[in-house]
């Protein structure tokens, strides 16, 4: 459903579902409802119906999973990946005509000063999905399936009617890699968002610290690699497609740098906690140097 509240801070994601889906007509559940694969039979009253889909999610909630289209799945994923309390922003306003939207699991509230669109969702429906989400990536369903091979058969038929399929075949992979940093960007930061929400490095311990770190440079090492690839993408394609791609191209580039930066932050504080235990006057006088180079800065 549209939510609309004058901030986004008077989103209460602690509504149960039940209760979040009676702000909705009777009419909206049911197609809910039928995107899940299921109907009602009758005449069931408004509380029935919306007791009825919250019952069926919390009973099933793979199945529910396993209707959702590749956009919906990405979704719930990135939601859960950032944790309660949070959520994503995505530029289209139009959510209405997006499944998940359809599907009644998120509540949405579009952003005035930027023009993007904000998705919740409600900490009930983390729980439930949390457990199932990764089962529903390892074991795409019919859905799944579907919507990918339409997007390959997309490509193909671009490739197939392009007069010169080399190039077109090179500018697809250019777009499907500039996707890969992209989304390889969004999950790395969804981890971090994650993690700092959970515990800051300065509340763990050693073995805490120490896989944090193992999952910074795992991040790290997959990062580079897909910015390797992109960089292979770049060369391979023509200039005029490099050219076409310029502002994709130079706005991901960041992305990734902000990324990097971000590792080589948490990496710092990370060194920083082992060294205040032995070394605080070491620690502070870093600290002291890097607040004195970032006032030269501004």
């Amino acid at each position: 459903m549209i939510y609309n509240p004058t901030q986004p801070s008077a989103v209460d994601l602690s509504e149960k579902f039940a209760d979040f889906l009676q702000y909705d007509t009777v009419a909206h559940m049911k197609e809910a409802f039928s995107l899940m694969g299921r109907r009602f039979v009758g005449q069931p009253r408004k509380v029935q119906v919306a007791h009825g889909i919250a019952r069926y999610v919390r009973e099933h909630p793979l199945d529910v999973l396993h209707k959702c289209n590749a956009d919906t799945l990405m979704y719930i994923n990135k939601m859960i990946e950032m944790g309660k309390g949070s959520f994503i922003t995505i530029g289209e306003p139009r959510v209405n005509t997006l499944q998940i939207q359809k599907m009644e699991l998120v509540l949405t509230y579009f952003n005035k000063s930027n023009h993007t669109t904000e998705l919740y969702m409600l900490d009930e429906l983390h729980d439930i999905f949390e457990p199932h989400i990764a089962e529903a990536y390892m074991h795409p369903s019919d859905v799944l399936r579907q919507d990918m091979a339409k997007g390959i058969q997309s490509w193909a038929d671009e490739i197939a009617a392009a007069d010169d399929k080399e190039a077109k075949t090179r500018e697809i992979l250019l777009d499907a890699m500039l996707i890969y940093v992209n989304n390889e960007c969004d999950s790395i930061m969804n981890a971090h968002a994650k993690q700092l929400h959970a515990k800051y490095p300065a509340e763990m311990n050693d073995k805490e610290l120490a896989r944090f770190e193992a999952a910074l440079q795992t991040q790290k090492a997959d990062l580079q690699k897909a910015v390797d690839g992109l960089s292979r993408a770049i060369e391979e394609a023509t200039p005029a497609i490099a050219d076409k791609r310029h502002q994709e191209l130079s706005l991901v580039k960041k992305q990734a740098d902000d990324v990097f930066f971000s590792i080589a932050h948490l990496q710092k504080m990370i060194d920083g906690c082992r060294r205040s235990k032995t070394d605080l006057e070491g620690y502070l006088s870093d600290l002291l140097a890097e607040a004195d180079e970032a006032s030269k800065s501004l």
